[in-house]
Order: structure tokens, then sequence, then C-alpha cells
């Protein structure tokens, strides 16, 4: 659904929890937010024609944060206007201030774009940017005994000295070769995994200092009722470092599901 941004900017009556969004079809209908938004954002209502135009309003306590937040799509479930945001990372060596305030939104939308009856509360749905990765190799190891996946994560060639011993010779020169100015290494192993094959990496995401490496999995085909694991499969993947922000995470966590 098309839509156009009206305005931005912050304000103390922007609610402390998670995102709120409305919907005004008609200008009354706008004063259920319009504390919010401030003079600034009562001036851009004012100039609205609600004949032609609906506006979406999206509060939220982003604070510093804000600049790297922006929407993604804006939708129509049933009667419910979706709205999805997505949050940028932090650009490697950039800073920024650590405030929590309130800020809002304002979105303008062609009232023939919305069926049916809207109501006036709009859902918001915050998401994290995605993380670019390529895969550099994939492979089997000699199990260790673990019996829980491992992950790391290398910033440099010398970041694989705990693991890269595990890899294959090309895979180890694979990973070595890496453009380290602008990528990151991270390397999975999947020990403790059940007999299964097909292994893929389903999701890329980090939360505060934690890079969280989900991986699916083929089940053994039915009969096969047990099997001796003499080896493990592993991942060997280079990361964009600008989408995955900074300063860099600290810690791998690894999340194994069996494909359906």
């Amino acid at each position: 659904m098309p839509w156009r941004e009206l305005g931005r900017g912050s304000s103390p009556a922007a609610p402390a929890g998670a995102p709120l969004g409305y919907v005004a079809l008609t200008r009354p209908e706008t004063h259920v937010f319009a504390s919010a938004v401030g003079a600034s954002g009562r001036a851009r209502l004012a100039d609205v024609d609600f004949t032609r135009d609906a506006v979406v309003a999206v509060l939220g306590a982003f604070g510093c944060t804000d600049h790297r937040v922006f929407v993604s799509s804006l939708s129509q479930s049933g009667s419910t206007v979706v709205v999805t945001l997505l949050r940028q990372p932090l650009a490697p060596g950039l800073v920024e201030c650590q405030a929590i305030f309130g800020t809002w939104r304002l979105l303008t939308v062609a009232r023939t774009a919305l069926h049916g009856n809207v109501e006036t509360h709009a859902r918001v749905l915050l998401r994290a940017a995605p993380i670019g990765f390529r895969l550099v190799a994939s492979g089997a190891a000699q199990p260790t005994g673990s019996q829980t996946p491992v992950g790391y994560l290398a910033a440099g060639a010398a970041g694989g000295r705990p693991w890269a011993r595990r890899l294959s010779a090309a895979d180890r020169a694979a990973a070595q070769h890496v453009d380290f100015r602008n990528r990151v290494v991270a390397a999975v192993f999947l020990d403790g995994l059940p007999c299964g094959s097909g292994v893929r990496v389903a999701a890329l995401t980090r939360t505060n200092r934690t890079l969280l490496v989900g991986v699916s999995y083929e089940r053994p085909r039915p009969g096969v009722a047990t099997c001796v694991r003499l080896s493990i499969p592993y991942l060997v993947l280079s990361i964009d470092r600008a989408t995955l922000g900074g300063p860099l995470p600290t810690r791998v966590e690894v999340q194994a599901n069996a494909r359906s």
C-alpha cells in the first residue's frame, strides 16, 4: 500500500512501551493522538485533505535511535492497518546517545487504498533490518563430544584460530580470504545435532551483543530408528559489517530446528 511521510519528531507524550498506531479517516479522529505529535505535527495535520487521504500515526519510545527506524511497509489485514517498521543497525565506528524518549511519525495514505471498515487502532510491527551474509563454506567436522551447537565470530584472520582447525583445508583457505575490512566471519558447528541432512541458514539476527544464527535441517527419513554420528556439519558465513552494525557482537548463539 503506497504512503507518504507527513512528518516526524520527538514528543514527551509518546508511549514508553511498545509502539502504538492509530488511523484517522476524519479530522476529529486525530484528537486521540494530536497531543503526542506536538505543535509541528498538528500543523501538518491541518493541511491534510481528509476527503482524499487518511492519516496513520505511529508513536514509540525510539529516542536517539529514531533516525535508524523507518517504515518498511503499510498494509491492511481485515479491518486492521498494519505498519511494519525496520530498525537499521548503527553503522560501524559511529556512536549515538542512549537517551530514550517518545517519538512520532505521521503518514498519509489514499482513502481509495483502504477497503471496508477500518479500525482506528493500527498494529505496529518492529523488526530488525536483515543482516547481509554469504555462505563461504560448508562441510563436516569431527565431533568433540559436546552436545550443544557452538558458534564463533571472527573480525580478522587471527580470530579464526580457535576453530579453523576443524575445517577442511580448502574451507580454511576460503575463510582466510574473506575481505575483513568490510566483512566478518561466523563459523557454526552443529555439535549434538540429531542425525539429519540439508543444513542451511534460516535466519541471521542480533540482539544487543549477541548474534543469533538460526539453522534448519531435515530429519532422517522414516524407518531410520538409530544412527551413529561420525561427523557433525558446519557452516562458515561471511557477514557484511554495515548490516551487522556496531559495536560487533561478543557472542554467537546457534538455534537449530528441524524443517517440517
